[in-house]
């Protein structure tokens, strides 16, 4: 199923039960995104990815930098469950 096909899924089966004040900040968020030209500025293939420093898993901050010293980098972005 394609991310479309989802996205219609959610619609015509989670929603109807959802509270209005829920959907209308669903739905903000979205035009909100939807206005952000993000697509314009998002990472394609082959692009070089900027500097980052995040926390780990124990609070921790760790830079970009300091991972690659360390060799290869993968990337994974997970977005948990709801």
């Amino acid at each position: 199923m394609g991310l479309q096909d989802e996205i219609k899924a959610f619609n015509e089966e989670i929603m109807p039960g959802m509270p209005a004040e829920v959907i209308s900040a669903m739905t903000r968020a979205a035009e909100d995104l939807a206005g952000s030209d993000i697509v314009n500025r998002a990472l394609s293939t082959g692009d070089t990815m900027p500097s980052f420093s995040l926390p780990n898993i124990h609070g921790q901050i760790v830079t970009s930098e300091d991972l690659l010293s360390k060799g290869t980098q993968v990337i994974s972005f997970y977005r948990g469950s709801w």
